[in-house]
């Protein structure tokens, strides 16, 4: 089990860095761009920090950016 929670976690670390570089290609800060998604600073700062689990806080903020992303399994 715990293989599973270190794969999940190096995900979410890797995903909140993805968004940091996408936050900063759009030279925004954390209160305009908490402003213009609706989403708490706090939250956003620990999102990109990778300690946030919301999923679905996750999609929203790809929305926003207009980007998809692809998954791979690796084993």
């Amino acid at each position: 089990m715990s293989k599973i929670n270190n794969i999940r976690k190096d995900f979410f670390l890797q995903f909140g860095e993805e968004l940091f570089k996408l936050r900063r290609e759009h030279k925004l800060n954390l209160l305009e761009l908490s402003q213009k998604t609706g989403i708490r600073m706090a939250k956003l700062d620990l999102m990109e920090r990778g300690k946030a689990k919301e999923i679905w806080l996750f999609c929203k903020l790809l929305a926003f950016y207009n980007k998809l992303i692809k998954i791979e399994l690796v084993e």
